[in-house]
């Protein structure tokens, strides 16, 4: 995939990953990338697992193609193409934006626990946000089981494109506002998703908390270790 490598914000690959007996990518039986797009990239384990399928597309080929690093890109015919970096702890989703004409908007559905939903930190461009997360996702005991980092995407010069997430509880959509003046393409933008699993230490800024807060007191009770300022 184009630029991939050279666009600021790209994710590094998990080191430790594995191969799929049908040839998709693991990382520590957390992170499942199937070459078959269809079947949508899950995250987390058990119970508490969340599955995300990539934006509905003319053309979207289901069939990925694995690089030596463990990125799996699925092909389209419009050149709107898809790449998956699975990390350490979750799943970096790449848009890769072919020209003026592709649409602004890319929505990811979101399988989650029974119970569970994605809660955002703003709705808007223009709502208050300090918080390097963009929404958190909660299962259905109202604790925080996962992220997804504040979006970004640039254009083939490195120029930064006006982005945003929303959401409805279950989708989470991504505009990409690569219209609204001249950019150099392809313009890659991303949803990052990151799993919280048992042990890990996590950092709470004000703003999460209140995000938390917004999702009920219980909220952060299933983490191990968490840590607030």
């Amino acid at each position: 995939m184009r630029l991939i490598n050279a666009t600021p914000g790209i994710a590094s690959p998990a080191k430790g990953f594995s191969f799929t007996p049908s040839g998709g990518v693991m990382v520590d039986s957390i992170v499942d990338v199937p070459i078959d797009a269809s079947r949508g990239i899950t995250i987390g384990s058990a119970k508490d697992a969340f599955t995300v399928s990539l934006p509905d597309g003319a053309g979207t080929v289901n069939r990925g193609i694995v690089d030596e690093s463990g990125v799996v890109t699925y092909q389209s015919s419009d050149g709107n193409d898809d790449a998956v970096v699975p990390t350490a702890d979750g799943a970096q989703f790449l848009k890769v934006i072919d020209n003026a004409s592709s649409p602004e908007e890319f929505s990811y559905p979101i399988a989650l626990p029974e119970g569970g939903k994605l809660v955002p930190t703003t709705n808007s461009p223009d709502g208050p946000d300090n918080s390097r997360l963009a929404a958190l996702i909660f299962n259905g005991a109202g604790q925080v089981i996962g992220s997804v980092e504040s979006p970004w995407a640039y254009d083939a010069n490195g120029k930064s494109v006006e982005t945003y997430f929303t959401t409805d509880g279950a989708i989470l959509t991504q505009r990409v506002l690569h219209q609204q003046e001249v950019f150099a393409y392809p313009v890659i933008a991303d949803p990052h998703y990151r799993w919280y699993k048992l042990g890990v230490v996590i950092t709470f800024t004000y703003t999460d908390m209140q995000l938390i807060a917004a999702g009920g007191l219980t909220a952060a009770t299933g983490l191990v270790g968490v840590s607030i300022p």
